[in-house]
């Protein structure tokens, strides 16, 4: 058009045949199809998206493709950032741009929220959309007006990124090499690209905190050696922990869990108490608390505590069961072994019961034998003194 901005035409024509044949001219219609291609290039641009958070993908390159969509929606003298708060310091961090200069990149990178702040961080601190479609004339860009002109930026629009109005995640912002307003269209893609902005930040904050949360639940479960699993009573498939795959002797990778693969773990004196006990739990839908020995591949024996809990589908109905278990040997040993402490002890005082019985016995016996040895020393000694006197007579 006569500002230079291409648009998107659908062009359809038929020739006008005479009687012989011959192509007598042409005709057709043209149609404009330029928000249709928009909303095409929008919903792949979506789809893209959504992808690349299904797969993983990093945050800074999920945020680069947003840029590059907006790109392709806008006019060519637009230019894109997304920034995301920092919220220790306050500040709003570099999430991605595009086409912008590269001083003005670092510039951004550590904007504060405050109301005196450049476009992003008063919309941030705001919470509404901030529009200067004339950077050199604006009074809120005086701080920064010189530096933006030298960079050729001369119109901004900045939309804050949030879920809700207490919760701001960033800003999103295009600027223009040209002062001027910004049109209905863009202020729909920037609209647009806020929320789904939103929805990606979220997403991926959520998956790492759910990361995070996994990493230490793992952590935990190893350092008290716990695991946990879920037991589906229609399939008879087991889902376990990591840790509780590692309590068994299982690879973490290994997935084909079955009842049937857990009981032929369970030690054979113990597999006939502990189906009793499930199958009662099963058929009551009742909570269960079990201890039970397993044996490894190279024989070893562990001790075991699980514990279950029912869990019910909208009819009531119990679908599964899910719980955690405990390798409760290393107590078990420690039991055992101040258990035998205790009966050597038992065994030692009662040794020296018997020690102290028998001293005292003999300390008795001395001290009876001592009283009565001295009076019939004494006897004696009188008679033999009776009998040298008859023979002196």
């Amino acid at each position: 058009d006569r500002n230079g901005k291409y648009h998107w035409f659908l062009f359809r024509g038929a020739p006008l045949l005479n009687a012989e044949g011959e192509v007598m001219k042409w005709y057709g219609v043209n149609v404009e199809i330029d928000a249709w291609k928009k909303a095409e290039t929008l919903l792949a641009g979506e789809k893209r998206v959504f992808e690349m958070i299904a797969n993983g993908a990093p945050l800074k390159g999920i945020l680069e493709m947003l840029c590059n969509v907006v790109d392709e929606l806008t006019q060519d003298d637009v230019m894109v950032s997304i920034l995301l708060l920092d919220e220790d310091e306050k500040r709003l961090r570099l999430g991605a741009s595009l086409s912008l200069p590269e001083g003005w990149v670092k510039a951004l990178d550590g904007v504060s929220i405050d109301s005196s702040e450049r476009n992003c961080g008063m919309s941030a601190y705001l919470r509404e959309k901030i529009f200067v479609s004339d950077i050199a004339a604006d009074p809120r860009w005086a701080d920064y007006r010189d530096f933006a002109l030298s960079l050729n930026l001369r119109a901004c629009w900045s939309s804050p990124i949030y879920l809700s109005r207490q919760k701001i995640l960033g800003a999103f912002a295009l600027y223009s090499n040209r002062s001027r307003d910004i049109s209905p269209e863009e202020e729909r893609i920037i609209d647009q690209f806020s929320h789904l902005a939103s929805i990606v930040i979220e997403r991926k904050y959520a998956d790492d905190a759910l990361r995070k949360s996994e990493a230490m639940m793992a952590q935990a479960q190893k350092m008290s050696r716990t695991g946990n699993w879920v037991w589906n009573l229609e399939t008879g498939k087991l889902r376990w922990s990591d840790e509780q795959k590692r309590i068994f002797g299982f690879p973490t990778d290994f997935e084909d869990l079955t009842f049937d693969v857990f009981m032929e773990t369970v030690h054979p004196d113990d597999r006939a108490p502990l189906l009793r006990v499930l199958e009662e739990a099963v058929g009551k839908n009742s909570f269960f608390d079990v201890e039970f020995r397993i044996v490894l591949g190279d024989g070893t024996i562990k001790f075991i505590q699980g514990s279950g809990l029912p869990v019910f589908d909208d009819a009531g109905k119990t679908i599964a069961y899910m719980g955690p278990v405990m390798d409760f040997t290393e107590r078990k040993r420690v039991e055992d072994e101040l258990r035998l402490s205790e009966e050597n002890l038992r065994k030692a005082h009662s040794d020296l019961a018997h020690v102290t019985r028998l001293t005292t016995m003999g300390e008795l016996t001395a001290s009876i034998a001592h009283e009565v040895s001295q009076p019939l020393t004494g006897i004696v000694m009188g008679g033999n003194a009776g009998l040298v006197v008859a023979r002196l007579a």
